[in-house]
């Protein structure tokens, strides 16, 4: 179970970053000079606003479902939300399946904690996880804890945008 649990965690994770790196194509616009001197004012002006985008999923060419990405930014708080829903046919029978997951971040990429909802149809889990001071991942799954050790530079979804 614990195994299952991490493995879903890594996947969700990755689906979060790999969503979070796309770049968005804009018109060409004329650029303000880049500051000189990079200072804490000058990092927090360049954070985006809030942003939502939302994408099709299509596996042969059909579409299977659809995922909206979120970012909001509350302060110093950056929440990156993902919300992914498919479903599959096989043999005339219908399988759904719903992800629901969240990155809370400081604006300066430092990980905070992740929540994963997950509906498989027949059965739902939910995962939470929060960064301690010391470096330390709190893991929660039901009645289930588990304490990990936060990797020494890992970033999750804004620290990876920045």
């Amino acid at each position: 179970m614990k195994t299952k649990c991490l493995i879903s965690i890594c996947l969700i994770i990755t689906l979060i970053s790999l969503v979070g790196c796309r770049k968005k194509s804009q018109p060409a616009q004329e650029q303000p000079a880049p500051p000189t001197e990079i200072t804490q004012e000058s990092k927090n002006e360049q954070f985006l606003p809030d942003e939502t985008e939302y994408y099709a999923l299509f596996l042969e060419g059909k579409k299977i479902g659809y995922a909206i990405q979120n970012r909001e930014v509350s302060g110093s708080k950056v929440t990156t939300s993902v919300d992914l829903k498919i479903t599959l046919n096989r043999a005339g029978v219908s399988v759904s399946i719903q992800t629901k997951a969240a990155t809370f971040e400081t604006t300066d990429g430092k990980p905070l904690g992740f929540e994963v909802d997950n509906n498989y149809g027949f059965m739902s889990t939910k995962t939470t996880g929060t960064i301690n001071d010391m470096g330390k991942l709190i893991v929660s799954t039901g009645q289930q804890q588990t304490e990990l050790d936060w990797p020494q530079g890992a970033v999750m979804s804004e620290g990876t945008r920045l």
